[in-house]
């Protein structure tokens, strides 16, 4: 009970901090425009429409300034300085100086050079440009952005390698998805048409291990939420964030290891308690399989013996 009570406290917490952050579709969204702003030039004009629209670069600009001005805390410095890029490059120095000016007052002093060098028009080398670039966390998007606006040579900004990458990736988030809702359509309309034309036969029936109402709250309320969520951050983040430091070279990997060693340590927990709740010698059937059924098999179905 102690266990319950403190899993639906956390519960209860986090679902209404959640109201106050950002959504995961806000980010995903804005990661898309902008892979779609970077791969546009080496887009074929077969797909430019389709995949990164008429202007990529003023939907994204759009995108970023309602996520901005909606944002019930201020946004990032870096999303900031994006859409003060954004406003430069379309030609509206009214919205860049606004812009420039809420920068400037939410930056770190050691930030502050490049927004006076894009406030004053400068234009620079490579080697003075690469150190005010030095104190931000530029993706390439905005990389391009600020040597179009300060370099000395701004023809010299794109570079076909990295926009032919996004150009794939791009292709790879837009697509496949696509394709993959195909197949599975295809799936079910295979399976309903030999429903329809020999029958299936009857269902197998449903197992699972021998755990009652007791085990179960156990296993959900001491495993997933005390264990996972209340010990697993406090023991074991600081060692994954570490590991994932020394592993990754750069801040993306890096987040993304976190995420990862956080999600693996977290089911440590609940997959010790389910096997300590389990009887031995329990069925195959009824236990845990680490193990792949037979893909071939599965996709055929239940005649092939699956």
């Amino acid at each position: 009970m102690l266990s319950l009570l403190l899993s639906s406290l956390l519960w209860l917490y986090a679902l209404i901090g959640s109201f106050r952050e950002p959504t995961v579709g806000n980010a995903l969204q804005l990661r898309q425009l902008e892979l779609a702003a970077l791969a546009a030039p080496a887009l074929p004009d077969s797909l430019r429409a389709g995949l990164s629209g008429r202007d990529p670069r003023q939907e994204l600009r759009e995108e970023l300034r309602r996520q901005v001005e909606e944002s019930p805390s201020p946004a990032a410095a870096e999303l900031q300085l994006e859409l003060a890029l954004l406003e430069l490059q379309r030609g509206d120095p009214v919205a860049a100086t606004r812009q420039l000016d809420v920068l400037t007052g939410q930056a770190r002093p050691d930030q502050r050079p490049l927004i006076a060098a894009l406030r004053q028009g400068q234009r620079l080398d490579a080697a003075d440009l690469t150190a005010l670039e030095q104190a931000w966390p530029l993706s390439s998007l905005r990389r391009q952005l600020i040597c179009e606006q300060l370099s000395r040579r701004p023809q010299s900004c794109n570079d076909p390698a990295l926009e032919r990458q996004a150009f794939w990736r791009l292709l790879g988030t837009t697509a496949l998805p696509a394709l993959l809702v195909l197949v599975g359509l295809g799936l079910l309309a295979r399976q309903g048409w030999r429903r329809w034309r020999r029958g299936l036969g009857p269902s197998p029936p449903l197992l699972g291990p021998p755990l009652d109402l007791v085990d179960v709250t156990l296993l959900i309320a001491g495993g997933f939420v005390l264990v996972g969520e209340v010990l697993t951050p406090v023991v074991a983040a600081p060692a994954v964030s570490a590991v994932a430091t020394s592993l990754s070279s750069g801040a993306a990997v890096e987040q993304g290891l976190t995420v990862l060693g956080l999600y693996l340590s977290l089911m440590a927990g609940p997959l010790l308690i389910l096997r300590l709740l389990l009887p031995p010698g329990l069925a195959p059937e009824l236990g845990l399989q680490w193990r792949w059924r037979p893909l071939m098999g599965t996709l055929a179905g239940p005649s092939a013996g699956c």
